[in-house]
């Protein structure tokens, strides 16, 4: 048994399409390990439907997996035919290698009936349809051996770095005032706490500055292209005021300073270090 694709069966004349069918795409079938897959499944349908429709979840062992938003509709035409199409996305992040099977999702929906021909007034039925997608296998490929052991594995498919100070590192900073190192790296095709601490600004100590690093700022957005992470590290650091120490020194006993009564008056005598 041969499934079509949507895109196959728009190729070919001859095929006899049934009023409802599935389709099922992948952005590839060879992915790395922890890596992002795009899965699109199209609903394609030549007849109407009640709003009674309903999409199986996906659940998939040992893989993590993000719906990307609502389901869109929209409308094709394939071989002359005008087709409703009820498109769903999903990225899927396999957390271990070797084979893994994408199960097929089921499909309901109630077809609207046409009216009988002898009765125009009379009321529409409905017939129920179900229909499956075909299951998909995909191979995980593991980390590769000559990846560095001490390197965070990162399988995205672009990474971006950026730097921002406040206020410019150029500027003199006054004794008590601080800058504001941030960096932010950015990943299309991962989740933001798959993304490493940056190691310049964990436990970077300079002389004469204090250093306090922030909280890490993580965000993921999810959009028809897939999982984008974005993770920020910040610290400030700021130029260390002389210490201010007090020392203790007995006044002489005739001082006209000398307040009255008994016992000795200590005077702090202030020095800076």
């Amino acid at each position: 048994l041969h499934v079509l694709s949507a895109e196959e069966a728009a190729r070919d004349n001859n095929v006899q399409m049934a009023p409802v069918f599935i389709d099922t795409e992948m952005d590839t079938e060879t992915p790395y390990v922890q890596a992002q897959v795009l899965m699109t499944l199209r609903v394609y349908h030549s007849v109407s439907l009640y709003d009674d429709s309903n999409l199986t979840g996906l659940d998939i062992p040992d893989t993590r997996v993000e719906s990307l938003g609502v389901p869109r509709q929209y409308e094709r035409v394939i071989n002359g035919v005008r087709h409703g199409v009820i498109e769903v996305r999903y990225a899927l992040f396999p957390q271990r290698s070797g084979e893994l099977e994408i199960p097929s999702q089921l499909f309901s929906a109630t077809i609207l009936q046409p009216r009988d021909a002898s009765a125009p007034f009379s009321a529409r039925t409905g017939r129920l349809v179900q229909v499956r997608s075909p299951s998909i296998r995909l191979e995980v490929k593991p980390i590769p051996d000559s990846y560095p052991a001490d390197t965070p594995w990162l399988p995205a498919r672009s990474i971006t770095l950026t730097q921002n100070w406040q206020p410019e590192p150029t500027t003199d900073l006054l004794s008590g005032e601080s800058l504001t190192r941030s960096l932010s790296i950015e990943a299309e095709g991962l989740n933001a706490s798959q993304l490493p601490a940056l190691g310049s600004l964990n436990g970077t100590q300079i002389e004469g500055l204090r250093q306090y690093a922030d909280q890490p700022k993580l965000d993921t957005t999810l959009n028809d292209d897939g999982v984008r992470g974005v993770r920020q590290d910040s610290a400030a650091s700021q130029r260390a005021r002389p210490a201010l120490t007090a020392t203790l020194r007995q006044r002489p006993p005739n001082s006209p300073e000398r307040p009255s009564g008994p016992g000795n008056w200590l005077q702090p005598c202030w020095r800076w270090l």
